[in-house]
């Protein structure tokens, strides 16, 4: 099957927030979502925009040969394409402006029987910023947890003041990180990655493989005999399934993608002049050269100690054989022969 990330240039929208966390500026001045059009070459995309007389104000990416990527320098031509594209029922998907995405914080420690209002009118009595409060359902799997809100502000709003609050109604409560663990799914298309509020692409079923409009499907989603995948195509489970093969792959894929985009650890390496490299670790050619010199200065040294046994050996029996000079002469040259050839075969040359 045909993989549904088409191009290797497509994040998520967890991975374009993260890529602009630390990038306090401007809405108008802030790296553009991009958008991914999909099912329309860059061609036929020019092609549609003179034929109605629209300005092309973007950048085009070629990605796949029907797709294509779309980059823009401020948000009102970011705005104005996308309202473009939809008007021309073009397929496309993209992800939501960090300006417009609000931040969010787990509240935890309040009692179970806690309401969304109470803890809005607690914390606004002591923030003067906007907040907003919803209810949400965690398994912790511990009990007498009590009960987690999800706490969200303004994209601009500083979150310090928040988490500085350590009690709330004379209850001590703490502050959490809202860390996804999977990505998010989109209800429109059923492709992970994006939302469907970003998403332009045809409507896909959850329950079925049938083309039809949001609303009109008649399966029953409890009867797993009539119930199909639109991603993979098998009949017994929907396309949100987590044990999905198509829908898990996709899944890291994406996954595995921004973590070579997000992941602080990973850095360029800079560029290094051949003066540093020899300076951090010596070349290969030069660990050869010290690797020789230690080697032949061993050699040396073996061969020096030959050397002297061999003289102290031959003028001893020299000395020895004086009053017989005639007395085994034979013997004793065999045995200088067989020392003189011993430090022939080291490289060395001895005179006696």
């Amino acid at each position: 099957m045909e993989s549904l990330v088409e191009d290797g240039d497509s994040v998520s929208e967890d991975a374009y927030c993260s890529s602009t966390d630390n990038k306090e500026s401007s809405a108008s001045t802030q790296k553009q979502p991009p958008i991914y059009v999909k099912n329309c070459s860059a061609l036929n995309l020019i092609k549609l925009y003179k034929d109605n007389k629209l300005e092309i104000n973007f950048k085009i990416k070629n990605t796949a040969k029907n797709s294509c990527k779309l980059t823009t320098a401020k948000i009102e031509i970011y705005q104005r394409t996308i309202n473009t594209l939809k008007r021309l029922n073009v397929e496309f998907i993209t992800f939501t402006h960090k300006s417009q995405k609000p931040k969010s914080i787990l509240l935890k420690g309040p009692h179970e029987e806690t309401t969304c209002d109470q803890v809005h009118s607690e914390l606004t009595k002591q923030l003067s910023a906007e907040v907003k409060i919803n209810k949400i359902s965690l398994f912790s799997g511990k009990p007498n947890s009590g009960i987690t809100f999800l706490v969200q502000t303004t994209s601009d709003s500083d979150s310090k003041p928040l988490t500085n609050i350590k009690s709330l109604n004379y209850q001590i409560i703490k502050w959490e990180r809202l860390r996804k663990k999977e990505l998010l799914q989109c209800r429109r298309c059923q492709t992970p990655g994006h939302v469907a509020i970003n998403c332009n692409m045809a409507y896909r079923c959850v329950k079925c493989t049938n083309i039809h409009e949001p609303g009109q499907c008649t399966v029953n989603k409890e009867n797993n005999d009539t119930v199909s995948c639109v991603l993979c195509g098998k009949t017994g489970h929907p396309a949100s399934y987590r044990g999905c093969e198509v829908r898990t792959r996709e899944m890291k894929k994406i996954m595995n993608r921004n973590k070579t985009r997000t992941n602080p650890l990973v850095k360029k390496t800079s560029k290094q002049t051949y003066a540093e490299a020899l300076t951090e670790r010596p070349s290969q050619d030069h660990m050869q050269q010290q690797h020789f010199r230690a080697a032949t200065r061993q050699q040396s040294n073996t061969t020096d100690e030959y050397k002297q046994s061999a003289t102290s050996f031959i003028h001893g029996n020299a000395v020895h054989h004086t009053n017989n000079p005639y007395g085994n002469i034979h013997n004793n040259y065999e045995l200088s022969n067989s020392v003189i050839d011993t430090l022939s075969n080291n490289n060395d040359v001895v005179v006696i």
